[in-house]
């Protein structure tokens, strides 16, 4: 199997640079809203390789000194580990997607850099204590598998700028937030899910913390329908991982899906 070749390891959080949380789903249940396209397996896979196209954009960003992958499943677990990346074990269906973000956040490690990496449920990988701190974090969703260093480059200068901020990337229908960088973890507590920029706007506003909201076209691209899907297939790149998994979709499995403007398209998916 094809594996992302990482340009560094990335474990302990250095001074000055930032945790980038990932939640991830890459059971059975992952992407139900794509079901009607795509079965259970190929869901799988797909959400597997968005995932790895987001750790190794968050690898590749040279403000990034940390990554936290928070799952509950074991190819979570694999994947975090062949990245270099820490894993918390948190179910986020059964948790609660703001619930688990809030208890990553919270339990920021510092941990001095090296290559293995194991899992991280509070205590240090390696079995021993782990010390805590308060420093910048970024969120980022595991569907955005357009995201590039750049744009996390963008969203860190911006957050690095003068006094307490929350920085976010917008979703593509201008309601939902796809990333969240914030100077400090107990600015606000994460509030994802519809129509989340309003609230993380609301609550910096009543922090009185410097808020910046960002379009970043390829951040902006979350995969969650059919729709979706389709524009996915037109701008992944080839040599992603997420390219690579759309390349290997046969034609067993073809679902008609009615566009805004009446006429009908078709999505081609794995069996």
């Amino acid at each position: 199997m094809h594996r992302t070749a990482f340009r560094r390891s990335i474990s302990g959080t250095q001074p000055g640079l930032v945790l980038a949380i990932v939640p991830a789903r890459l059971g059975a249940d992952a992407k139900q809203r794509l079901a009607s396209v795509l079965p259970p397996e190929a869901r799988r896979r797909l959400a597997m390789a968005m995932l790895e196209d987001v750790l190794a954009a968050l690898a590749a960003s040279s403000g990034v000194g940390s990554i936290l992958v928070a799952a509950g499943d074991a190819d979570a677990l694999d994947l975090a580990l062949r990245c270099g990346a820490l894993w918390l074990e948190e179910p986020i269906g059964g948790l609660g997607l703001n619930a688990a973000l809030a208890r990553a956040l919270n339990l920021q490690p510092t941990l001095p850099p090296r290559a293995g990496v194991g899992a991280y449920s509070g205590a240090g990988a390696d079995g021993a204590g782990t010390s805590f701190r308060a420093g910048p974090a970024l969120i980022v969703m595991g569907d955005v598998p357009l995201l590039e260093a750049a744009d996390v480059d963008l969203m860190l200068d911006q957050l690095h700028r003068d006094g307490p901020a929350a920085i976010a990337a917008v979703s593509r229908d201008g309601t939902g937030t796809n990333a969240l960088a914030l100077s400090d973890p107990s600015l606000f507590a994460p509030a994802f899910g519809p129509f989340s920029l309003a609230r993380h706007r609301a609550a910096a506003t009543l922090g009185g913390i410097r808020w910046a909201e960002l379009a970043l076209p390829r951040v902006a691209l979350d995969i969650d329908t059919p729709e979706d899907l389709l524009r996915l297939r037109s701008e992944a790149r080839p040599e992603s991982a997420t390219g690579r998994c759309l390349a290997d979709f046969t034609t067993d499995v073809v679902s008609e899906i009615q566009q805004g403007d009446g006429t009908t398209r078709r999505a081609v998916a794995n069996s």
